[in-house]
Order: structure tokens, then sequence, then C-alpha cells
């Protein structure tokens, strides 16, 4: 099973993408499509949805409707035009706003269609949640997190990254600069005030941003805080071959796996960042199984509820979103 993600309107990437889908469909192969949006009127979801739901009527033309899923509000104009037509349907909670849904339809649809574990990933979620609600903020994760955090900005260290040792993870950083951004970045507060606030959250992939910005980071502003999200056993075992003609390009690596590579790199890194007092802590998950990956979610989504109390400032809604998409639809209205 694969899974594209059509999340964007760029014409040639779309270009791509709809030729690999017909490319399948031509090999006799299922395509099932799942339009997700809350709301059900966001415009590049809704573009992406009609070229690909053109394609598949060209391919399936008597029962089209067998292949395609809607994910929405119940009440959104989309949910009703998916039961007129007979599509699949699924809804969001009404009060779950898009960045929290990974635990509802949203997220465990496509994932179970990949086969992963969402039984495991929701036990996870549930596992966590007593620690993350102790009202001891000394044994709570993720109040300290929050509190660790917030205490930071107010140092003016306003930039929050997220360094990703494992390549795999590197969508967890991506929804997370998500979930910060939108639940923390406002220009009110909840008294109405304005305030402006807001952490700037950023990704590192490890090891390969070492190369692009880790000069930044050790020696530029100190304006950033670093999270290095660890994976401690990756899926697979690896090793460098024993060749010792290699030995004088770089020492002592010969017949090593490369995850303890990885990990002296990590440690170096760590190091790096202590002598140079730059602010870090770390996250560590056994594995990426679906139970680690759940507890991980769950923790950060409580962490940005306590981030948002602490900046006294609602961190589910989006008000300045729809700035952008309010100027996008005057523009199409006058073309």
């Amino acid at each position: 099973t694969k899974l594209m993600c059509v999340d964007t309107i760029d014409s040639d990437q779309l270009t791509r993408q709809l030729l690999h889908a017909e490319q399948e469909l031509k090999n006799g192969r299922t395509i099932i499509i799942n339009v997700v949006t809350k709301s059900g009127t966001t415009t590049e979801t809704i573009i992406n949805f009609e070229l690909f739901l053109d394609l598949v009527r060209r391919y399936h033309r008597n029962d089209y409707q067998r292949f395609v899923v809607v994910t929405s509000d119940e009440d959104s104009a989309l949910y009703e035009f998916g039961q007129s037509s007979g599509f699949s349907l699924l809804s969001i909670p009404k009060k779950v706003g898009g960045r929290y849904s990974v635990f509802t339809t949203v997220g465990l649809f496509p994932l179970g269609l990949l086969g992963i574990d969402i039984r495991q990933l929701v036990a996870g979620a549930r596992a966590i949640l007593p620690a993350c609600m102790a009202t001891n903020s000394m044994q709570n994760p993720a109040a300290m997190s929050a509190i660790i955090k917030y205490i930071h900005y107010q140092q003016c260290v306003n930039i929050n990254d997220l360094f990703v040792f494992a390549v795999d993870a590197q969508a967890i950083g991506l929804w997370y600069r998500q979930l910060m951004g939108e639940s923390i970045g406002k220009e009110l507060n909840k008294n109405n005030q304005r305030v402006e606030v807001g952490i700037t959250p950023t990704v590192s992939v490890g090891s390969i941003d070492l190369h692009s910005v880790g000069q930044l980071y050790l020696g530029g502003p100190r304006d950033k805080f670093t999270t290095f999200l660890e994976i401690e056993r990756p899926a697979h075992e690896l090793h460098v071959p024993n060749m010792p003609e290699f030995e004088q390009f770089v020492a002592n690596i010969q017949g090593r796996s490369v995850a303890s590579v990885m990990q002296a790199i990590l440690q170096g890194v760590q190091a790096a960042y202590r002598n140079n007092k730059r602010p870090f802590n770390r996250i560590v998950l056994p594995s990426m199984n679906p139970i680690y990956v759940g507890q991980l979610l769950q923790f950060y989504m409580i962490e940005m509820i306590y981030l948002g109390h602490l900046f006294n400032v609602n961190p589910f809604d989006q008000p300045n979103v729809e700035l952008y998409k309010k100027e996008t639809r005057n523009i199409l209205a006058g073309l």
C-alpha cells in the first residue's frame, strides 16, 4: 500500500502525481481518494479533490463512488455533497481542530490503510495521559516542557528547533511545527489585548542539517531552544563494511554499526551544545513503535495546551489564517 499526500497546488508536482496515479490505474491497481478538510471549503484541497476525482471517474465511470472517502465536519457542505454523491463518509469531531485531529478519523483512517497498528497508537496516547495530567508540574512531563520553553521565550529565546535524529521522524517535526505555529502564534490574547506573541518552530534532521545549519545553531544568535528527538533502536541493523583501506579517511568506523556512529554524532552535537551553553533537552523513543509515537503525539498536544495557558492565548483557534483565505477569495472573485 502506498500513500500519496497531495497537499498543495503546485502545478508541476500535481502533474507528476496525477501521472503516477494514472499509471497505477492503467496497471489495474486500486486508488482510494480520501479528501480531508474540516471546513470543507479549503481552496487547495477542493482543487486537488476535483483533479483526482476526474481521473478516477475516467477509469471507473459507473462505480467511481466506491473509491472516494470524504472526511469533514458533519455539517460542512462537502460532507453533504458526499452524502448526496454516494461517497463513503468519515466525520471529524466538531470540537477538534485540524492540528489536534491525529487520533480522529483524519489520522487513523489513512494510517490504518497503510497497515499501521492504530490500536497501539491510541493505546500509547492513553497511556501517557495520567502523567501529562498530573497536578504536580514537577512530575508532569508536558507541563515541565511547556514551562521550560516559556521561560526561555521570556529570555528572548523565541525559536524552537525540533532536531529529529531519524529521517522517519521528520513528518512528526512538520506536524509539530504546525501545532506550535498555529496554537501559540497569536495577535490577541484571551483578554482581547494585542500581544503578538509566539514561538517560531523549525525542524532539523540529523545528521543532514548539521552540514547546513549546524554552524548557525552553534555559532549564531542565542535565540534558539533545541529539542533532540532520538530513536534508541532503529528498525534495521546495518554495519559499515570492514575495509581497512578506508581507515585513512575516517578512523574508527570500520565494522561498526551505522546506528552506533549516528549515536556518536548525536552525543558529539549535544556535547558541543553543552560546552557552548546552547539550551536543549532530549526526548528518547525506544523505537518508532506506534505505542511510543502515540505517547509522543499526545504529549506534544497537551504541552501545547499548557503553553497556551502560560501565554494567555487560545491554543485551539487560528483566526489570522482566515486573512489570506479571505483575500484569496476576493482575488478569485475578481478574475
